[in-house]
């Protein structure tokens, strides 16, 4: 059971610390003091995400983070420290203490020792939010009760049975199908297969010689091709020689024949033209160059005549000197010709030049395939002829094959028939056995249901009837709440607020004091919407569970201060805890 509850930055808390005894503890507290945050923090600490509580909206205020811790006592003795904290960003932190040894699977712990999931604890152990909101949410405890009293295994082998037997069933009806299936002469199938295989035979043979015409004809075409080839290539050769030859006409009178000897012997007599060509250029540059000398002389002092050495008077070298620089202008004239024209004569060779090259970087004609010709038209015609025939062969072939495999098929399925009354028989005799087993299996877990939950349900019908004197609360093997007035039988939701409350209360301590080993239940304003007849039962109710084998801690807060006065004056088993305001 719990020892000690402490609070640090808790909802309404800024510290509070608990310590609690064995027998009913009454939290007495106004409305808005904080008597859901206890319960709240109490279910969050021992279960942590497992309890439904939202943690983070419980941090205080401006808090950094809010911390819970608790002290229990486990049903074999062993002390259990647990301490949670949580941020305002949600970031969470636990340590968890076994007698003062740290231990890392607390859910697993909780499972051991108290019997129960620790969500269905949470659920069971803890009612928190206050009554209000908890009577709106009926039990869930089908998995729990059922795994509690050993119904579980029986009722998954009565469902795998009940698979079996549906197997068996599909089996049985696919086997009807292959009876039913049309008989065929088996004897008419197996001569027909017999004429194909016959067929079969006789075009595998005439496969080998239409495959023979084939590759002939592929050779023929491949001989046809190499031809093609061969005149393509002598084609495009002389369509090179000739545009070549076209570039050497356009140079001079050269034919087509005699082109390389005739460009040869242009381009000889174009080297000739061009020596003459730049030696009388270099005689006319020479004459410049001494008629630019005698003017020199001339324009001395005291010139004298080049030619008889006498001296000249200044009116006869103004003269001469006129003369000669007409003669330099000339000697200029003619050798500025004279260069054009051997740029002209050099241009020309070195265009002849060019061609010669082409012409004589043309390869030499192609040598002509050691084949006869033949004609590449006429031997694809013959190929395709040779390759379609042995399309069609094969069609045939692959049609034939298809229509045995057909008739193969046939025979199988005969054969399948034939056996059809025995298999059937198996499938009945599977079928009755799987479903035989299933009904056993489910009865079983009826039965059982009936032995071991009933009397629970029956105890939860006595008290709702001492309470409230009239119609049947009936509590499901399933954990479903029902009340049944007359023959109709009324939904969880159907009934009152109190009626809800009372229903839960007491399902609560019967389902943790018979199937678990919890020793304590921590309820939030369980009084609460209760009449006062009601509400003085239920509080008496739980003061004398708190006695019972299993369950000896009972925490309930309420606002009901006189009540809770009064019960903890009658019963040493009860004990009252007042928290103020800002306690």
């Amino acid at each position: 059971m719990i020892r000690r509850l402490t609070l640090s930055n808790w909802r309404a808390y800024d510290r509070l610390d608990l310590t609690f005894e064995e027998g009913v503890t009454f939290l007495v507290a106004a409305n808005g003091v904080g008597k859901s945050s206890i319960v709240m923090a109490a279910a969050w600490g021992l279960l942590g995400e497992a309890s439904g509580v939202d943690a983070v909206s419980s941090v205080r205020g401006d808090a950094d983070q809010a911390t819970v811790a608790l002290e229990l006592q486990l049903p074999d003795g062993k002390r259990l420290e647990i301490e949670r904290s949580v941020t305002a960003r949600g970031r969470t932190q636990s340590q968890v203490l076994l007698d003062g040894e740290p231990v890392t699977d607390l859910l697993a712990i909780l499972q051991e020792e108290f019997g129960i999931d620790p969500a269905i604890l949470g659920r069971l152990a803890f009612m928190a939010d206050g009554s209000h909101v908890a009577s709106g949410r009926e039990f869930q405890l089908r998995d729990h009760l059922f795994r509690v009293f050993g119904v579980s295994a029986l009722l998954d082998a009565a469902r795998t049975a009940a698979q079996a037997a549906k197997e068996a069933r599909q089996a049985r009806e696919l086997v009807r199908s292959i009876e039913r299936k049309q008989a065929h002469d088996r004897s008419e199938i197996g001569r027909t297969v017999e004429g194909i295989d016959e067929q079969l035979a006789g075009l595998g043979e005439t496969r080998s010689t239409l495959e023979e015409l084939a590759s002939e004809a592929a050779s023929i075409r491949q001989a046809a091709e190499r031809w093609a080839d061969h005149r393509r290539a002598v084609a495009r050769r002389e369509a090179r020689i000739q545009d070549l030859v076209s570039k050497a006409e356009a140079l001079g009178e050269v034919e087509a024949d005699e082109a390389l000897a005739q460009l040869g012997s242009l381009e000889q007599e174009i080297q000739r033209q061009l020596g003459q060509v730049k030696e009388e250029a270099a005689g006319y540059q020479a004459r410049g160059a001494a008629e630019e000398a005698t003017i020199e002389r001339l324009q001395e002092a005291g010139a004298v005549c080049p030619t008889c050495l006498r001296p000249i008077t200044p009116e006869e070298a103004s003269h001469a000197i006129h003369e000669h620089e007409e003669a330099l202008v000339a000697a200029g004239e003619r050798a500025s010709e004279v260069r054009r024209l051997a740029g002209d004569l050099e241009a020309r060779l070195a265009a002849v030049r060019r061609v010669l090259n082409d012409l004589r970087s043309v390869p030499g004609a192609p040598p002509e395939p050691d084949t006869p010709v033949l004609d590449l038209e006429e031997a694809e015609l013959r190929y395709r002829r040779a390759a379609a025939r042995l399309r069609e062969h094969d069609q045939r072939m692959a049609e034939l094959g298809g229509r045995r495999a057909q008739l193969l098929e046939q025979l199988r399925s005969d054969e399948e028939a034939e056996g059809a009354e025995e298999a059937q028989l198996t499938a009945y005799r599977r079928e009755a056995v799987a479903q035989a087993a299933a009904e056993v299996l489910q009865e079983t877990a009826d039965r059982m249901i009936r032995e071991r939950i009933d009397p629970l349900t029956r105890e939860v019908a006595w008290r709702w009837k001492r309470l409230f004197g009239s119609g049947d609360l009936i509590l499901h093997p399933d954990g479903r709440i029902r009340r049944r007035i007359g023959s109709r039988e009324l939904e969880f939701s159907e009934l009152s607020g109190g009626e809800r409350i009372w229903a839960l209360l007491v399902t609560r301590l019967l389902v943790l004091s018979v199937s678990t080993k919890v020793p304590f239940v921590w309820l939030d304003e369980p009084l609460e919407h209760l009449d006062p007849r009601v509400r003085r039962v239920v509080a008496g109710t739980l003061v004398r569970a708190a006695s019972s084998a299993n369950l000896r801690q009972i925490f309930v807060t309420t606002y009901e201060e006189p009540l809770a006065h009064q019960l903890a004056e009658d019963n040493s088993m009860a004990e009252l805890i007042t928290v103020r305001q800002g306690a």
